[in-house]
């Protein structure tokens, strides 16, 4: 979680990150808690690093991070009976909560004053958690893989034969590559 540099920021937030994904939460994309005080609820969202997003695209972030959103949960749809893809609300008109808002793909959210058990909570963080994971594995954020991608990996690794395992190897080989840093 964080204040924000300096100023408290309206939307409180806790989140994880794999480190092969992000170290922050103004990139990639991470599993969150996002608390909207204004209406006493907690998301718990897999959302994306907005910041970033906005630094590049300017006026059409909250487009590309629908769009990423969107793309993220066609790659979950093992975990649409597990959790919602509805609108999240965090009951802020700033900038930045409004991305977040944009940018979440799949989550669940809770009313404070009526939490579900511990155990369900800690359920529901684990399924989200190995949806992040598995999210990785397809390809997280980047565009599906090109017909003359595909061709160039197959070229690198011919066995690898179908295009979740091509992805593996892609994900695998970029790790590799940031070892020595």
């Amino acid at each position: 979680g964080s204040p924000r540099k300096g100023n408290w920021a309206s939307v409180p937030w806790t989140s994880a990150f794999d480190p092969d994904i992000t170290d922050s939460a103004t990139k990639g994309y991470y599993v969150v808690y996002l608390v909207n005080p204004s209406e006493g609820t907690i998301s718990l969202s897999l959302n994306q690093g907005a910041t970033a997003v906005r630094n590049e695209f300017k006026d059409r972030a909250r487009e590309i991070l629908k769009s990423r959103a969107t793309l993220m949960r066609a790659r979950l749809r093992l975990y649409e009976r597990l959790f919602s893809s509805h609108s999240i609300r965090l009951g802020s008109t700033k900038e930045l909560p409004l991305d977040y808002e944009a940018g979440h793909a799949l989550g669940l959210t809770y009313r404070a004053d009526a939490l579900p058990s511990e155990e369900s909570l800690r359920n529901n963080l684990r399924d989200l958690v190995a949806a992040y994971r598995r999210l990785t594995y397809l390809g997280g954020l980047e565009q599906p893989i090109e017909q003359s991608e595909a061709k160039v990996i197959e070229e690198e690794r011919p066995t690898a034969q179908t295009v979740e395992e091509q992805r593996q190897y892609k994900f695998h080989r970029k790790i590799e590559r940031q070892s020595g840093v």
